[in-house]
């Protein structure tokens, strides 16, 4: 690999570890007033979760059981994410993109609204199970 691709790969990758922090100081202030109740907290995934699924952050509820997010730096990333073999095979997924413009206020918006139709989706599929 030459040595200027290596530094986009390096630069590309201290990025997206950096929104991933941004990404749990924001879902876990404690004095955040904007998120349901329904989400108790949000935490990293093991090595094994990240490595093998693709998993940047897990979020616990008290309803649904754990929900899991792809963070993104951005929308290019986000799409290749959706085209990729852990999407395809697990639609538990949301991918929240996080940029270096977001406010924690704005991370927690736009993970609540994604959290929030997949749970629903969650919900009419169980409905839909009891109702046969």
């Amino acid at each position: 690999m030459g040595e200027t691709l290596q530094k986009h790969k390096d630069l590309t990758l201290e990025k997206g570890r950096r929104n991933e922090e941004r990404f749990f100081e924001a879902m876990n202030d404690v004095s955040a007033k904007n998120l349901p109740p329904w989400i108790l907290r949000a935490h990293r995934p093991t090595s094994k979760q990240d490595k093998y699924e693709g998993i940047d952050a897990i979020i616990e509820t008290s309803d649904v059981g754990r929900l899991f997010v792809q963070i993104k730096s951005s929308t290019a990333g986000e799409e290749k994410f959706k085209k990729g073999r852990h999407f395809q095979r697990n639609r538990s997924f949301v991918v929240v993109v996080v940029s270096n413009y977001d406010t924690p206020e704005s991370i927690r918006v736009k993970t609540r609204k994604l959290l929030s139709e997949l749970r629903w989706e969650y919900f009419k599929h169980v409905c839909n199970i009891c109702n046969k």
